[in-house]
């Protein structure tokens, strides 16, 4: 059987802001970029503590998406 016919049973990328931070990072690679700043500008509308731990989640989930 090959596997190029096989249907995709899951995405390779992260959906939502997970998403949107790798779109983020991905097109601002010139830049130096603090966790401060992605976690305020993908999460603005929570409290900067959530926002960062949001960010450490996002991060650690794309890391070990395969």
């Amino acid at each position: 059987m090959d596997l190029a016919q096989q249907p995709a049973t899951g995405s390779l990328l992260p959906k939502g802001k997970p998403l949107a931070l790798l779109v983020y990072c991905t097109t601002e690679r010139s830049r130096s970029l603090s966790r401060e700043s992605l976690a305020s500008i993908i999460w603005s509308e929570v409290p900067a503590d959530r926002a960062r731990h949001s960010l450490r989640q996002a991060a650690a989930a794309a890391l070990c998406r395969r």
